[in-house]
């Protein structure tokens, strides 16, 4: 297997020469699958990067006769789960939580605020939720209004002087008009806040990804929290699934594209009859149009056309009756 370190490449798979004369559309495409991807148009004069999108292959569309640069930066995850029990298959263990764990479902199981439960839908503990499910079994909360409240604390052992992603998805479960109500979280590790806020989408089980990078330091363990972040009451509530930290890197390619105007020749010629044409790598010995594709230098094509004309040949014999004098009529 691979180091995950060693492995951190991908590249641009395109060909670096197009042959057009006109403005072409084409699709960059990558070497492997990552994370997160950004691709950017670069002006080399400049130094100016434009960002054109966030997918894993890219449209764009190269100038005929024109020299293009395109940048791709992806951010590629290790396959390895540092966290236990990110996604509650387990139930009710490897985290803490400061919110009160509620353990029977029912229809009002959580109808008070700062409590939870592990569960497959949160309609089975509030009867004005929304029928929701993300697979198995989530993080069911009715929220807290007291702010930096820890929904989710736990700890996992981490190397010095690495990257990782943090993530975890969320949903809102409560029918809310009022924005101001939606959950809304931190992530917290080691007690340093990573990025801003993060809002639930107000359309309900609409599950939402949150990620954030975190480089460790010299530290070698990772205490990491979720905080609650909304402070509204009758509307705050969610449900969270999917935790996860994993070592992240960061791989780059660049790609330069150059246009080549194409190679058209075009050729008129003839031939008697009795002839064959052999120039140009042609065989021909008919009139016609005829068409031959050659590789350039830059290994693209380049296309002479020949317009051959097989004028006929005559062959005619002559009796003629001389008196002695010399004949000199038809060429002769």
């Amino acid at each position: 297997t691979k180091d995950f370190e060693s492995d951190c490449i991908i590249e641009i798979t395109n060909d670096t020469f197009l042959e057009t004369k006109n403005d072409t559309t084409i699709i960059l495409t990558l070497s492997k699958v990552a994370d997160a991807y950004s691709w950017y148009k670069y002006d080399p004069k400049s130094d100016i990067k434009t960002l054109l999108g966030s997918g894993g292959t890219q449209m764009v569309v190269i100038n005929g006769g024109s020299d293009e640069y395109f940048i791709i930066e992806a951010t590629i995850k290790d396959e390895e789960e540092l966290l236990t029990n990110g996604d509650f298959e387990a139930g009710n263990t490897g985290f803490t939580s400061e919110y009160t764990y509620i353990s029977v479902a029912g229809d009002d199981a959580l109808s008070e605020e700062n409590n939870y439960a592990i569960g497959i839908n949160p309609k089975n503990y509030n009867t004005d939720w929304v029928d929701c499910t993300n697979g198995t079994n989530v993080f069911i909360a009715n929220g807290s209004n007291v702010d930096n409240q820890k929904v989710y604390s736990t700890t996992a052992t981490i190397n010095p002087n690495t990257y990782y992603s943090l993530s975890f998805k969320a949903t809102n479960i409560a029918d809310i008009e009022d924005s101001e109500k939606l959950s809304k979280f931190m992530l917290s590790v080691n007690d340093e806040m990573l990025g801003g806020d993060m809002s639930v989408e107000a359309t309900q089980c609409d599950w939402k990804s949150f990620d954030r990078i975190y480089y460790s330091d010299d530290n070698t363990t990772a205490n990491i929290d979720i905080l609650s972040k909304t402070t509204a009451s009758n509307g705050n509530d969610f449900a969270i699934d999917d935790i996860s930290l994993r070592r992240v890197c960061f791989a780059s390619d660049t790609i330069h594209i150059s246009t080549i105007q194409p190679n058209y020749i075009t050729i008129y010629d003839t031939i008697c009859g009795n002839e064959t044409y052999d120039k140009y790598d042609f065989i021909a010995d008919t009139t016609g149009e005829y068409v031959k594709r050659l590789i350039n230098q830059y290994g693209c094509d380049s296309i002479i056309t020949l317009y051959l004309t097989v004028n006929p040949t005559y062959n005619d014999t002559l009796y003629l009756v001389g008196c002695g004098e010399g004949y000199n009529d038809d060429n002769f």
